[in-house]
C-alpha cells in the first residue's frame, strides 16, 4: 500500500517544478524509509523475541525434568540409606546375639571346668569347647573388621606361597571339628587336581580358606543333598577354579536356593537385608575376599550336581616344594631369653603357653618403663615381644627408647588392633617384625625363628 501512494505523490510532486515540491518530496522519502527501517527492525525483534521465549520455555522444560529426576535420585538415595540403617542394624543385633550365645557357652563350660565333681573326661570335653568358642569369637571379630574394610575397599592382601592341597585338607579338619557343621550331616569330598610337589600357588592362604569355608557353610545351610565336593581344576589360561559343589542332586533355575545364591554373590558388601542372615554374610565377605585376591564368585550347575559356587584366581604355581619354613614346629631354644612386654597378665600367660615347650627363659615386663629399665639391666636378652597398646607409655615409644640403647635386638610388634597402618608404624618405630592377636602359634614360632638361632 505505501509504494502505491508513494508513486502517486512522485508523480503529483514532478509536475510541480520547483524547489518546495523537491524538499517536500525528499521529506517524505526520509520519513517513509524509515519507517519501512523501523518496521523491518521490529519484525527482526519479534522474531528473536519469539525464538527467546522458545529457547527459555525449553530450558524450564529441562529445568523440571533435571529436577524431577533429581528429586527422585535424592528419594531413592534417602531410601536407600534408610534401607541400610536399617540392615546395619539387624546386622549388629545378629552379631550381638551370636556373640552373647558364644560368651554365654564361655562362662557355661568355664563353670564347668571349677566344679569339684567334674570328672577329667568331663574337663576336657569343656576345655575343647572353650577352645571352638573362643575361635568362633576370633571369627565373628574378624568379620565384623572385614566387612568395614570391604565396604570401605581398604582390605589388605598378604600372598605368600601356600599348599593348595594342603589348604583343602585344614579346611576339611577344621570342619569334622566343628560340631555346628558336623549337625548338619552334610559330607565333604575333596577333588584335588595335583600332586603334593606341584600344589604350590602364591595368594593369601588365609583369605582362600576363610573363602571356601564362608561357601561351604553357606551350601551346607542350603543342601538337599548329603555330600558337598570341593575342589581345583588348573585352567589353561594361567588360573585356578575353585568349586563347591552338591553332588547327585538336580538343579532347578527356578529353586529358591539359587535366587539366594545370586543375590549374595551379586552382593558389593554395601547392602545387608533381614533376610540374608548369617551365611549371606558370609558370602558377602567371600565375595569381598575373591575380589581382593584378584579373583570372583559365580556359580551354576552341572548334570550331576546341584548348587555350585565356583571361585576363579589367577595362577601362580611353583614346581619347587613348599619351604619348611611354612610349617614351623617347637625347637629347643634352652639358653635364650625374651622379654614380653604385655600388661595384660592372661596374655602374657598365653604366651607362656606357647612357648612353654620351646625351654626359652621369659622375662615379664608389665609397662613401658619397666621394658627399658629391664633391657638395659638384662643384656642377655635375646628378643622382645612388644604390646603396642600399653598404658602410660605406648609401645611405639617404649621402641624408640630401647632403641636409643640397643639398636641390635630384635623388637617383634603385637598388637590387636586392625588399622591398617599399625603395621608401619610400628616399623618406622624401630621394630623388626609386626604379628597380629590373638596369636597364631605358627606365626609365633616362625618369627622368633628369624631371629633367635
Amino acid at each position: 500500500m505505501i509504494p502505491d501512494k508513494l508513486n502517486i505523490l512522485l508523480q503529483t510532486l514532478t509536475a510541480t517544478p520547483n524547489m518546495v515540491g523537491m524538499a517536500v518530496l525528499l521529506g517524505m522519502l526520509l520519513v517513509i524509509g524509515l519507517l519501512l527501517y523501523r518496521n523491518k527492525q521490529l519484525k527482526n525483534n519479534n522474531k528473536e523475541l519469539l525464538a527467546t521465549i522458545r529457547q527459555l520455555q525449553t530450558m524450564n522444560a529441562r529445568q523440571e525434568e533435571i529436577s524431577a529426576t533429581l528429586t527422585d535420585k535424592l528419594n531413592d538415595t534417602l531410601q536407600k540409606l534408610s534401607e541400610l540403617t536399617e540392615c546395619k542394624t539387624s546386622f549388629w543385633v545378629d552379631l550381638n546375639h551370636r556373640m552373647r550365645t558364644s560368651l554365654n557357652g564361655l562362662l557355661g563350660f568355664s563353670q564347668a571346668l571349677l566344679m569339684n565333681n567334674t570328672t577329667k573326661k568331663e574337663k576336657d570335653a569343656a576345655a575343647q569347647q572353650i577352645q571352638q568358642l573362643c575361635n568362633k569369637i576370633i571369627l565373628l571379630a574378624d568379620e565384623m573388621v572385614d566387612l568395614a574394610k570391604i565396604e570401605a575397599n581398604q582390605l589388605e592382601v598378604l600372598p605368600a606361597s601356600c599348599n593348595i592341597n594342603k589348604l583343602i585338607s585344614d579346611i576339611l579338619h577344621q570342619l569334622t571339628e566343628n560340631r555346628e557343621y558336623m549337625s548338619r550331616q552334610v559330607a565333604l569330598k575333596l577333588a584335588l587336581s595335583l600332586d603334593d610337589e606341584q600344589a604350590i600357588m602364591v595368594t593369601d592362604a588365609d583369605k582362600l580358606k576363610k573363602t571356601l569355608l564362608h561357601i561351604l557353610g553357606k551350601l551346607s545351610k542350603l543342601a538337599e543333598s548329603d555330600t558337598l565336593e570341593i575342589g581345583y581344576r588348573v585352567d589353561s589360561n594361567a588360573s585356578i577354579t575353585f568349586h563347591v559343589r552338591e553332588v547327585k542332586q538336580p538343579f532347578t533355575d527356578t529353586s529358591s536356593n539359587e535366587i539366594i545364591l545370586r543375590q549374595s554373590v551379586r552382593s558389593n558388601g554395601k547392602h545387608f537385608t533381614r533376610q540374608q542372615g548369617e551365611a549371606e554374610i558370609g558370602m558377602i565377605i567371600a565375595n569381598g575376599y575373591a575380589k581382593a585376591l584378584g579373583g570372583e564368585l559365580d556359580f551354576g550347575s552341572t548334570p550331576d550336581a546341584g548348587n555350585v559356587v565356583y571361585l576363579r584366581l589367577p595362577l601362580n604355581i611353583s614346581k619347587k616344594k613348599q619351604s619348611n619354613e611354612l610349617f614351623c614346629s617347637p625347637e629347643n631354644w634352652s639358653g635364650k631369653t625374651i622379654l614380653v612386654v604385655e600388661d595384660d597378665l592372661m596374655n602374657f600367660l598365653y604366651i607362656e603357653a606357647l612357648l612353654k615347650r620351646t625351654n626359652v627363659r621369659l622375662i615379664h615386663a608389665k609397662n613401658g618403663e619397666d621394658a627399658v629399665e629391664i633391657t638395659l639391666l638384662h643384656p642377655e636378652i635375646s628378643l622382645i615381644l612388644m604390646d603396642l597398646r600399653l598404658p602410660f607409655m605406648d609401645g611405639y615409644r617404649v621402641v624408640r627408647e630401647i632403641r636409643k640403647q640397643n639398636h641390635d635386638i630384635p623388637i617383634v610388634a603385637t598388637t590387636a588392633s586392625s588399622m591398617a597402618n599399625e603395621e608401619q608404624r610400628s616399623l618406622d618405630a624401630g621394630c623388626n617384625a609386626f604379628i597380629t592377636k590373638p596369636l597364631d602359634s605358627d606365626e609365633l614360632y616362625k618369627t622368633i625363628r628369624r631371629y633367635i638361632r
